[in-house]
Formats: C-alpha cells, structure tokens, sequence
C-alpha cells in the first residue's frame, strides 16, 4: 500500500496497464475452449464446434470461473492504464483524433471481451441448474447455446475493434514520434494491426477458422507493444506522454 501511495497518475496507469494487458492475455489464452485448455476444434461443422466449444468450459466449470475473473479484472485494469494516452484537448494534428479514435475502439473490445467473460460464467451456471435431477435437457441446452451463439460474437466484437483499435493508436503514435526507429516501430505495429483486422473479419464473415486463428496469433505482437507502452507510461516517457499532457 505504501508503494501505491508513492506512485504519481502516471506510474500508476502505466502499472495498471502493464498488470493489466498480461493478465487479460494470459486468462483467454488459459480458458477453457480457447488454445490450451480443451481448445474446440475448428471444424466446418459449426453445430460440433458450438458443442465442443460449450462443454469445454461446462467441463472445467471452476477453471472458467477462475479464467474469466482474471479476464475481467485485467480489461478494467488495462482500461485505467491506458487512459494516460488519451488527449486532454483536440489539436490541429490528426494524431489527437487518431489517439482517441484508438483509445475509445479499445474501449468497446474491453467492453465485449467482459460481456463475454460473464457469458461463459452463465454457461456454466445455465448446464448446473440444468443438470438438477427432475429438469429435461430441452429445458436449459437451448439457454446455454444462445448464450454460447452470443459469446462467439463477442469475440468476433473484440478482435475488430481491438485490432481497429491498435491501427488507430498506433497510427497516431508513428505520426507523434520523430523519425526513427519508435516511428517505423509504430507503422509496423498499424500493418500488423490492419492486416490481422482484415483476416479476422474476412474469417468471420466466410467461417474460415484457419483466418481468424491467423489473424487472433497477432494479439501475441499487440500484446507485447502495449506493455511496451505501460512501461513508458510508467517512466513518464517525455515523447510519449508531452502530447497526451497538453504540454
């Protein structure tokens, strides 16, 4: 506690946002139905992929308790860290618009990815009920499968607009920058962001798995650059942070 209390603002969301991204990052990767934890295979067969991914987490019921919490938590924290970034008044340069446009896209994919966090606890809780002696399947299953329907747009909700986010952020980062390696640093991190953008939409809308598995593996370079970004902020990195200031 004596350490919070000597941290300014912006050593503080520069920690937040640094506990934060890892924490969001490291629990969606551990939950249940995702990458490592019985991961539901991606299959033409929508109505197999639906269940595989439904019992999955009905399986390791506290796991996904556990998993999405820690999701929760990290997005609100990672929320807070990266509110340093946000202008504190409009400029004449695009990259106050550019910054905000990003900072407030990230925002909704926080929001989704929380939304989506919940849903999973209901899955859970919607099968335990369901699985109470006396209650037939056709009573609940159909609850926790448009609940699990709903989860997949969320995630569909999260990979645009985080990716659409980091394109805007790191756009108006590349122009804020001088010339040199923080700058082409910045436009590499907008390509990667424009191209897992369109691979996760193009994915989605043709249900191609293998695209929008593509296009989620970039969430690992994304990832990285903002924690790049917490410790700056926890520095108080002058060209970083002088424009967010109004300086």
């Amino acid at each position: 506690m004596t350490y919070l209390k000597s941290l300014n603002s912006y050593k503080l969301c520069g920690l937040m946002l640094v506990t934060g991204m890892l924490l969001a990052f490291i629990s969606g990767v551990l939950a249940p139905g995702q990458g490592i934890v019985d991961p539901a295979t991606p299959s033409s067969d929508l109505e197999t992929f639906m269940d595989e991914r439904l019992y999955a987490k009905v399986d390791n019921d506290e796991w996904t308790h556990v998993t999405a919490t820690a999701y929760v938590i990290g997005h609100v924290l990672m929320l807070g860290g990266i509110a340093a970034l946000w202008p504190n008044r409009l400029r004449r340069s695009p990259e106050d618009a550019l910054t905000r446009t990003g900072v407030l896209s990230i925002t909704i994919a926080a929001a989704a990815a929380i939304a989506g966090a919940l849903g999973d606890m209901t899955i859970t809780e919607v099968i335990k009920y369901g699985r109470t002696p006396g209650i037939a399947d056709q009573d609940y299953y159909g609850y926790a499968q448009v609940v699990n329907i709903l989860d997949v747009a969320f995630d569909f909700v999260i990979l645009v607009t985080a990716f659409a986010g980091y394109l805007a952020l790191a756009s108006g980062l590349a122009i804020r920058f001088g010339p040199g390696r923080r700058r082409n640093a910045h436009i590499g991190i907008a390509v990667v962001s424009l191209a897992a953008l369109l691979l996760s939409f193009v994915g989605y809308h043709y249900l191609d798995a293998p695209l929008v598995q593509i296009g989620a593996g970039f969430l690992l370079v994304t990832t990285l650059w903002i924690v790049v970004l917490g410790v700056w902020i926890y520095k108080e990195d002058p060209q970083l942070l002088d424009e967010a200031t109004g300086d």
